[in-house]
Protein backbone atom coordinates (compact mmCIF):
# COMPACT_ATOMS: atom_id res chain seq x y z
CA UNK A 1 0.00 0.00 0.00
CA UNK A 2 1.66 3.68 -1.09
CA UNK A 3 1.14 6.31 0.82
CA UNK A 4 -1.58 7.83 -0.94
CA UNK A 5 -3.70 5.03 -0.61
CA UNK A 6 -2.68 4.40 3.02
CA UNK A 7 -4.17 8.51 3.55
CA UNK A 8 -7.56 7.55 1.56
CA UNK A 9 -7.85 4.51 3.90
CA UNK A 10 -7.29 7.16 7.01
CA UNK A 11 -9.51 9.45 5.96
CA UNK A 12 -12.55 6.93 5.07
CA UNK A 13 -11.78 5.32 8.91
CA UNK A 14 -12.05 9.05 10.31
CA UNK A 15 -15.29 9.61 8.71
CA UNK A 16 -16.46 6.25 10.50
CA UNK A 17 -14.86 7.45 13.52
CA UNK A 18 -13.79 3.78 14.52
CA UNK A 19 -11.50 3.98 17.28
CA UNK A 20 -12.25 0.19 19.06
CA UNK A 21 -13.06 2.00 22.42
CA UNK A 22 -12.69 -1.43 24.33
CA UNK A 23 -8.77 -1.05 24.06
CA UNK A 24 -8.19 2.07 25.37
CA UNK A 25 -10.58 2.57 28.01
CA UNK A 26 -8.23 0.72 30.34
CA UNK A 27 -11.37 -1.04 32.22
CA UNK A 28 -12.58 -3.90 29.75
CA UNK A 29 -9.49 -5.50 28.46
CA UNK A 30 -6.52 -6.40 30.24
CA UNK A 31 -3.30 -4.44 29.11
CA UNK A 32 -0.43 -5.92 27.25
CA UNK A 33 1.89 -6.46 29.35
CA UNK A 34 4.63 -5.56 26.16
CA UNK A 35 4.96 -1.78 25.58
CA UNK A 36 6.94 0.13 22.49
CA UNK A 37 7.17 2.73 24.93
CA UNK A 38 5.15 5.43 23.18
CA UNK A 39 2.41 8.11 23.88
CA UNK A 40 -0.06 8.31 20.82
CA UNK A 41 -2.87 10.62 19.33
CA UNK A 42 -5.33 10.03 16.67
CA UNK A 43 -5.09 12.71 14.60
CA UNK A 44 -6.12 13.52 10.57
CA UNK A 45 -3.06 12.16 9.54
CA UNK A 46 -2.82 9.39 11.56
CA UNK A 47 -1.43 7.83 14.50
CA UNK A 48 1.10 10.07 15.66
CA UNK A 49 3.78 10.30 18.44
CA UNK A 50 3.50 12.64 21.22
CA UNK A 51 6.13 11.45 23.08
CA UNK A 52 8.88 8.58 23.72
CA UNK A 53 9.53 7.26 26.99
CA UNK A 54 13.45 7.54 28.73
CA UNK A 55 14.86 4.21 27.39
CA UNK A 56 11.78 2.50 25.83
CA UNK A 57 11.66 0.19 22.17
CA UNK A 58 10.70 3.67 21.21
CA UNK A 59 14.10 5.41 21.62
CA UNK A 60 16.28 3.06 20.91
CA UNK A 61 14.74 2.00 17.78
CA UNK A 62 14.92 5.80 17.29
CA UNK A 63 11.46 6.31 16.40
CA UNK A 64 10.57 10.24 17.30
CA UNK A 65 7.86 12.67 18.11
CA UNK A 66 6.14 13.42 15.08
CA UNK A 67 6.23 10.46 13.25
CA UNK A 68 2.88 8.98 12.24
CA UNK A 69 2.64 5.11 13.09
CA UNK A 70 1.71 3.42 9.67
CA UNK A 71 2.46 -0.54 9.85
CA UNK A 72 3.01 -2.83 12.84
CA UNK A 73 4.58 -5.97 10.78
CA UNK A 74 2.57 -6.24 7.73
CA UNK A 75 -0.24 -4.86 9.64
CA UNK A 76 -1.57 -1.76 8.72
CA UNK A 77 -2.66 1.22 11.53
CA UNK A 78 -5.07 3.72 11.36
CA UNK A 79 -6.27 4.65 15.02
CA UNK A 80 -4.82 4.37 18.70
CA UNK A 81 -7.40 1.83 19.47
CA UNK A 82 -5.94 -0.08 16.28
CA UNK A 83 -2.56 -0.01 17.25
CA UNK A 84 -3.11 -1.35 20.99
CA UNK A 85 -5.15 -4.14 19.16
CA UNK A 86 -2.13 -4.89 17.32
CA UNK A 87 0.17 -4.89 19.71
CA UNK A 88 -2.04 -7.19 22.02
CA UNK A 89 -0.59 -10.35 21.06
CA UNK A 90 3.03 -9.49 21.49
CA UNK A 91 4.72 -9.97 24.76
CA UNK A 92 7.86 -8.49 26.24
CA UNK A 93 11.07 -8.96 24.10
CA UNK A 94 9.02 -9.87 20.54
CA UNK A 95 10.98 -8.14 17.70
CA UNK A 96 8.50 -6.55 15.36
CA UNK A 97 9.08 -3.91 12.35
CA UNK A 98 7.77 -0.35 12.65
CA UNK A 99 7.08 1.97 9.35
CA UNK A 100 6.67 5.29 9.81
CA UNK A 101 5.92 8.60 8.41
CA UNK A 102 8.30 11.00 9.00
CA UNK A 103 8.72 14.63 6.91
CA UNK A 104 6.87 12.94 4.31
CA UNK A 105 8.88 10.01 3.92
CA UNK A 106 8.02 6.12 4.76
CA UNK A 107 10.84 4.82 7.65
CA UNK A 108 11.29 1.21 8.58
CA UNK A 109 12.92 0.15 12.50
CA UNK A 110 13.40 -2.52 13.84
CA UNK A 111 12.44 -2.73 17.75
CA UNK A 112 12.23 -5.62 20.82
CA UNK A 113 9.04 -4.96 22.82
CA UNK A 114 9.88 -4.33 26.08
CA UNK A 115 7.88 -5.59 29.76
CA UNK A 116 5.19 -2.68 30.95
CA UNK A 117 5.98 -1.22 34.15
CA UNK A 118 2.82 -0.68 35.99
Amino acid sequence: MDLEVYRDVLERENRRNTCDMQWTDGGQSPLNPATLGVLIEDTDDGVIITDILEGSAAQKTGLRRGDVILKINKRYVFTSGGLLKTLHPFNPGDKIKITCLREGKAIKRKAILQKRIE
